[in-house]
């Protein structure tokens, strides 16, 4: 018997609440979802380049030649810009 009416005060508490959650959303100003900016990143300068170009562009580009995949599917050669390290702050000992 106790039980009972402890999961009946259980389940007036949770509706309460629900109720006055709505209520307070109705109170509020509704949001305006503004459109996210797209990126305005540059395109990579080393994109789209065949070997010769690429190769001469060493500085900042690096020639990937085509490879295997595991599934057995051939990945086509292409160039990419190489990575830079962003300065790292040493750790004090």
């Amino acid at each position: 018997m106790r039980l009972g009416i402890w999961r009946a005060a259980a389940a007036a508490v949770v509706c309460l609440s629900f109720v006055a959650g709505a209520e307070a959303a109705d109170d509020k100003k509704p949001v305006v979802e503004t459109p996210v900016a797209a990126k305005t990143t540059t395109p990579s300068p080393c994109k789209g380049l065949d070997n010769a170009a690429c190769t001469a562009k060493a500085a900042e580009c690096l020639w990937i030649k085509e490879t295997k995949m595991k599934n057995g599917k051939m990945r086509k050669a292409y160039c990419r810009k190489k990575s830079t390290r962003s300065a790292q702050t040493k750790k004090p000992t």
